[in-house]
């Protein structure tokens, strides 16, 4: 009796959840000429340390930032996910450090494809801080 059970475990931790498109665009003003920022992009979990899906530095002199990916989390035996980033940036005029945390979570059905859009406007925002990562609260 025992075997089946742990052999249906083993085969609900191979489950691939159905993919996930993220569109993650950080702005900033256009008054500033050159800013930096390092964004972490999370499956927040309850039980367990948060999933790291994507983790992206950068540079630029354009006022945006844009790029796109797509993944398909593992299964975490919930029925939805709960999507959130981390964005540490220095688009301020002072060009001073900023911690970008939002309180709310994007969250989406666990089965399914789904699209996610982040949407952040990056100038003067956050706390004075540097970030801390997602699993180190």
């Amino acid at each position: 009796m025992l075997f089946p059970i742990l052999f249906l475990t083993f085969l609900c931790s191979l489950i691939h959840g159905d993919p996930i498109h993220f569109d993650v665009a950080i702005h900033c003003d256009s008054s500033i000429k050159f800013w930096c920022g390092d964004i972490i992009i999370y499956e927040h979990d309850t039980w367990t340390s948060h999933d790291i899906l994507q983790q992206k530095k950068f540079c630029t002199a354009e006022n945006a930032k844009d790029y796109k990916f797509t993944v398909s989390p593992g299964w975490d035996y919930s029925t939805h996910y709960e999507f959130a980033y981390v964005l540490h940036h220095n688009c301020t005029a002072e060009g001073m450090d900023r911690c970008l945390r939002p309180n709310e979570k994007t969250n989406v059905w666990t089965f399914g494809e789904h699209s996610i859009d982040f949407n952040i406007r990056a100038y003067e925002n956050g706390l004075a801080k540097v970030c801390e990562g997602p699993n180190e609260n």
